[in-house]
């Protein structure tokens, strides 16, 4: 959720002015939609919880990881699931496996912010912790306390 916040404000901050005026400055309506709900983190992670059709598809902010990786039984319909945090590993394993060794991915889209972790008091801790429960347990994430 940080990562989504921080790219969504990274981008209106270099929204030119006449943009900023305009009821639908980006092109995904997702975007929009997060524009116009939420003014700080605590209310993009409260308010922004719809489901939104953007470019040809239903998304919304407050689905799980899993939500794209299982069929209705919920068993995963995917033979590999890479991480964030080992992005580069996973890739070059997955590069290595369909012939393309030494392949790398760019870097896009890095935002610059303090570590996830700071972004959470209790009451936002615990709102991420019960709505994505089910990723938190399958990916065996936890919040990092100390930094």
């Amino acid at each position: 959720m940080v990562s989504w916040y921080a790219m969504i404000t990274k981008a209106m901050a270099n929204l030119k002015s006449e943009q900023r005026l305009l009821a639908k400055p980006f092109k995904s309506d997702l975007w929009n939609y997060a524009y116009q709900t939420s003014h700080d983190f605590e209310s993009f992670l409260t308010n922004c919880t719809d489901e939104i059709f953007d470019l040809g598809c239903m998304k919304s902010f407050a689905y799980n990881q899993l939500d794209y990786l299982v069929d209705d039984e919920g068993s995963l319909i995917v033979d590999f699931v890479g991480r964030f945090e080992t992005l580069e590993s996973d890739f070059a394993r997955l590069a290595d496996e369909i012939g393309l060794p030494g392949l790398t991915l760019p870097k896009l889209n890095q935002s610059s912010h303090k570590h996830y972790s700071e972004w959470y008091p209790a009451k936002t801790r615990k709102l991420v912790a019960e709505r994505f429960a089910r990723d938190i347990e399958a990916f065996g994430y936890r919040f990092e306390e100390g930094f």
